[in-house]
């Protein structure tokens, strides 16, 4: 018997043929039968039946004839070539022949070049070469590069010159707002969504190899949002195609949801589009600095309420596996240290992020971090630094250090916020974006030029304007801002004065600077300058920063107040105290319905008494408004050396007048400060949501210094005493519910009151 054939055609071996193997286009058999004659390559596998890999005992063919159950169904089988090339590296991510790699691959990429290829999208050919490409190859950070359309190729892209390269390639310590909120320069095309969605940019083009290794062409924002989407993962793959993978580790799954369902909500109080709540989550998926950010601060929430998690969406009968630790039982310790390590991994992330590096180094990430750890997140490029998912980052860990007021490291957080928005310098240094080096107001006054002084609108047509994500991200570090230098009596970080950045983030201003009106029954009403709820909220925001400036500054006069420096001035301080004023008033003149209280329930006892809001933002914009008219009434400067402010009837002077009127000044303002205290403890009473709660730490502090107060001099009376145990409530409360300081506004409240920690106010 002849020895079988193992280089016969597969037509002849598919019908369990004998091939005489005539050379040639057709065997004898094929050409008979009028089939189509496919030759073998001449790949030989071994099979089961082979003596050596079965046994020889009488069971030896047990595994050939079981070789039909090896493989699944749903097996999918691939041709391999006949000749196969493999490269030994040691580390793939570190390696230092990328580019001679680099510049293999792009002569394989020509050598490929054909007819054809324009039928197939760039993603679909050379798929290991661009993996490889984007796993060795050593960029350097770059801008955006300019749109190349899959189907459109010329010949008219030339590389650029070295020097030209190094110039925009961006340090750490120069970005700037502009580059922060808008990435997008008007020299850079933005990229479009069809064919520019490949793994390795370089795929996108057939230029010049020295064009695809220019810094420009390398590496873009792997995690930079296109039509609101990462371009990391956005194949147009074959029907069916998964390109990213969902999280699948059970405890940063409970850590990013607890993160969804409680803390990310709370920085989106102010936010309609709710970025952080519904937009970060998707990102981390991609993105391990803000996945272990997240969970970061998903663990030291729990730390704080020793483990315990409320239920989601009203009564259920069965909960998610995924709403329970998967874990074993841990106390409070246990979840603040969790907490830290995914701290430590954040922040470690987010320094080589700054530095600019691509991937990771093993020797850069905590020792305590965990071999599948370590291959999650090497396995995924690191964010750039004019992405969202790095700015969110900051802001989701500026937040995880003020959850329990630490104050220094809070503070080290926001000023490493402020480098990367690089708009708290002094004398305000012009800021540049390569490679169109241009300040940020003066990009943003094209945009809002013929406008009358508009904002862009919320979505970004054409790639213009800021992205929700950036748009969200600053305005919670501006809130961040203005309780970082309320607390700490210092200036904030962002500059008020900037009135065109602050028209770029999304606030409605008129000609003279004032916040334009949104309700409809206003007689300055102008519907194309009428802003959402959540921009009218910012913009109170930006007024809470002016005054806390000003009552930072005290006596001192800045220079654009007195110029010539010749002492206080104390005119020119009541001025400006009267500009803060009707600032604030002509905002509370142009609110809309929502931000009045929908239903009250009034009681004898004014202490507890409850204002409800429909929506959230909406009760806590106004409790911070009532804060905001406190401290302006307990910060006007003292005029008692001049004038009074509105001249007597008798047109002149009677001695003690002026000390008359400042003591009817001051009796007037305890009473209006008393008023908008208890509008601050009734929409507290309220309990509206979690994210109203956290954010009213600070203006029911302010209303405790004022309620708080006895008006006698004698005893404290029992309407005082009532009004102390209310706020102390509510302030323990939120720290007890959420695990939000609060206990520390607690303790100042009771030194003013000369009470001890464990006395009864």
């Amino acid at each position: 018997m002849a020895p079988r054939s193992r280089t016969g055609c597969l037509t002849c071996r598919s019908r369990k043929l004998k091939c005489d193997e005539t050379p040639g286009p057709s065997c004898a058999n094929c050409a008979k039968a009028h089939r189509e004659c496919i030759k073998s390559q001449g790949i030989t596998f071994r099979h089961q039946q082979n003596p050596s890999m079965n046994g020889s005992e009488q069971d030896g063919l047990k595994s050939f004839y079981g070789y039909k159950e090896t493989f699944a169904k749903s097996t999918t089988w691939v041709q391999v070539p006949p000749e196969l090339t493999f490269v030994h590296t040691n580390n793939p991510y570190e390696d230092d022949d990328a580019d001679e790699h680099a510049t293999s691959l792009q002569d394989t990429r020509d050598l490929s070049s054909s007819s054809a290829f324009d039928a197939y999208p760039a993603y679909a050919t050379h798929g290991l070469e661009a993996l490889s490409a984007v796993a060795t190859d050593q960029y350097t950070y770059a801008p955006h590069p300019p749109a190349m359309g899959g189907h459109e190729r010329t010949s008219s892209h030339t590389s650029q010159p070295q020097q030209q390269q190094q110039q925009q390639q961006l340090a750490t310590s120069g970005l700037g707002l502009d580059f922060i909120l808008n990435p997008a320069s008007q020299n850079v095309s933005p990229v479009t969504a069809e064919g520019q969605n490949n793994i390795d940019p370089q795929l996108n083009s057939h230029s010049p190899t020295t064009q695809l290794r220019s810094p420009t062409h390398v590496r873009t924002s792997s995690f930079a949002s296109v039509g609101g989407r990462s371009s990391l993962h956005s194949f147009q793959g074959t029907p069916g195609h998964r390109a990213r993978a969902p999280i699948e580790d059970p405890e940063l799954a409970y850590l990013l949801r607890q993160a969804k369902e409680h803390s990310l909500c709370w920085m989106d109080l102010y936010d309609l589009d709710l970025f952080f709540a519904a937009k970060v989550p998707v990102l981390a998926v991609d993105c391990p600095l803000l996945l272990y950010s997240c969970a970061s601060l998903s663990a030291k929430s729990l730390a704080r309420v020793n483990g315990r998690r409320p239920v989601m969406g009203g009564a259920v009968s069965k909960q998610s596996k995924m709403e329970s630790w998967p874990g074993r039982p841990m106390d409070a310790e246990m979840w603040m240290r969790k907490g830290r390590e995914c701290y430590d991994i954040a922040v470690s992330l987010l320094r080589q992020s700054l530095a600019g590096c691509i991937r990771p180094g093993t020797s850069s990430l905590p020792e305590h971090s965990t071999p599948a750890t370590l291959s999650a997140i090497q396995g995924t490029p690191l964010p750039t630094t004019d992405s969202d998912e790095l700015v969110a980052a900051t802001a989701i860990l500026c937040v995880y250090e003020f959850l329990d007021a630490s104050g220094p490291e809070w503070s080290r957080h926001l000023d490493g916020a402020k480098t990367l928005f690089d708009v708290a310098r002094e004398q305000a240094m012009p800021m540049t974006l390569p490679p169109s080096p241009q300040s940020i107001s003066e990009q943003l006054s094209r945009q809002v030029s013929g406008t009358t002084g508009h904002s862009p609108p919320r979505a970004r047509p054409n790639g213009r304007g800021l992205s929700l994500g950036r748009r969200a991200v600053f305005w919670n570090f501006a809130r961040q801002d203005m309780l970082s230098a309320f607390i700490n009596n210092t200036c904030t970080r962002l500059d008020t004065t900037d009135l065109s950045m602050w028209r770029s983030a999304g606030l409605n201003l008129t000609l003279d600077g004032f916040v334009a009106p949104s309700n409809p029954r206003h007689q300055d009403y102008n519907g194309d300058l009428a802003m959402g709820d959540d921009m009218i909220s910012n913009a109170l925001i930006w007024l809470l920063l002016k005054l806390i400036n000003f009552i930072a500054a005290g006596d001192e006069v800045s220079k654009s107040i007195s110029p010539l420096e010749l002492g206080v001035r104390q005119r020119e301080l009541l001025n400006s105290w009267h500009d803060l004023d009707m600032q604030l008033a002509v905002w509370f003149n142009g609110l809309p319905d929502g931000f009045q209280p929908t239903a009250v329930h009034a009681c004898d006892d004014e202490w507890e008494t409850e204002k409800w809001f429909p929506r959230a933002m909406c009760a806590s914009t106004m409790q911070w408004y009532h804060f905001a008219r406190i401290q302006l009434l307990h910060n006007r400067p003292q005029v008692s050396t001049a004038s009074p402010a509105a001249p007597v009837c008798l047109g002149a002077i009677a001695p003690g007048s002026s000390m008359k009127y400042e003591h009817a000044r001051h009796a007037t303002i305890l009473s209006q400060s008393r008023d908008h205290a208890k509008e601050i403890v009734a929409i507290a009473n309220g309990r509206a949501d979690e994210g109203t709660r956290i954010h009213s730490v600070q203006p029911l502090w302010t209303a405790g210094l004022v309620l708080g107060r006895n008006e006698d001099s004698g005893p404290i009376s029992g309407h005082c005493k009532a009004w102390r145990s209310t706020v102390v409530g509510l302030l323990r409360g939120i720290e007890h519910d959420m695990g939000w300081a609060a206990e520390y506004r607690v303790q100042s409240l009771m030194d003013l009151w000369d009470l001890n920690a464990d006395e009864t106010p």
